[in-house]
């Protein structure tokens, strides 16, 4: 019998073979493939999978408070208002996206008036006042024109947006077609109480950056009272000296010595220099008179002069 024959390989053919092997095996893998090739690792994975997790139950839970909020437009709304500015992280994104959503949709009742508020009580320089006077002025037809001044701008957006509301602009215009809170509404009473130690405590309570933290929050939130006739009991004066000094209300029995005093009698005057606890709103000597002072950033702002004092509730 004939031996069998062995084929021998030759010793260069198995390395060159292994190595045409693996790079056709690695010509295969996707950048996708790539991509995702640690999450083979079993430490990213899970936390991949936790990731995900937590998204999908963002998701559910945001769709959960839009239905119970009463849909798309009144979650828009609440988070619009300007608690969301304090209240939760990323506040101005939030805001922001807020406003796309409802610039995109049919005008509610409801957002057109937080909008045209927000267009008046925000500062000027605020991020979010430019797309809250354009996306009012979609909303309501009215063009907001680069080249009109800002009294011009507000003036044709609450013209247009009382239009669109069959709402009067009577009073304090846009600004009356949302009535104060009832919490808001007992503080300006406290303010005007005839025991001065109550109202001291109640004003000193209420202004920034103490109470109300931000302009937007305090002028939202007390602007329709800033014409109240009805005297207060305590005395306002400068509680440091220099720059830094903020308005703060004692009983007149207990006024520190020395202290510079600040002429406010009315509890609309007061609530106006409950402003000056912000630096950017201060003016450089607590000698300003509050009247003239108001009259001047009202008309920068689009807001009431008070030269009428509304009278006593």
């Amino acid at each position: 019998m004939r031996p069998s024959r062995k084929t021998k390989t030759a010793t260069w053919e198995a390395p060159a073979n292994a190595d045409l092997l693996r790079r056709r095996a690695g010509s295969t893998d996707s950048p996708w493939t790539r991509l995702l090739a640690p999450l083979r690792w079993p430490p990213l994975r899970r936390l991949a999978v936790r990731v995900l997790f937590l998204l999908v139950a963002a998701a559910l839970l945001f769709g959960l408070a839009t239905y119970n909020t009463g849909g798309i437009d009144a979650m828009a709304s609440t988070l619009l208002r300007k608690e969301i500015r304090n209240e939760l992280p990323g506040s101005a994104t939030i805001r922001r996206g807020a406003i796309e959503v409802v610039a995109r949709r049919p005008p509610s009742p409801d957002v057109l008036k937080h909008l045209v508020r927000m267009a008046h009580v925000l500062e000027p320089d605020d991020p979010l006042w430019s797309p809250v006077v354009h996306a009012l002025g979609s909303m309501v037809g009215q063009p907001v024109s680069d080249d009109a001044t800002l009294l011009e701008t507000l003036s044709s957006l609450d013209r247009a947006t009382a239009r669109a509301l069959g709402l009067p602009l009577e009073g304090l215009g846009a600004l009356a077609w949302v009535d104060m809170d009832q919490f808001s509404t007992d503080s300006v009473d406290e303010v005007a109480s005839a025991d001065a130690s109550v109202g001291a405590h109640r004003f000193n309570s209420m202004r920034p950056p103490d109470g109300l933290p931000t302009s937007e929050w305090y002028l939202d939130e007390l602007l329709p009272a800033f014409g109240d006739a009805r005297p207060v009991a305590f005395v306002l004066v400068a509680d440091s000296t220099g720059d830094a000094w903020r308005p703060m209300a004692f009983a007149p029995d207990q006024v520190p010595a020395g202290a510079r005093p600040i002429r406010a009698a009315t509890v609309g005057e007061a609530l106006r220099v409950g402003l000056w606890g912000l630096e950017d709103y201060r003016p450089p000597t607590p000698d300003a008179d509050v009247d003239t002072w108001w009259r001047a950033l009202a008309a920068r702002r689009g807001l009431p002069a008070f030269d009428q004092p509304v009278a006593s509730r």
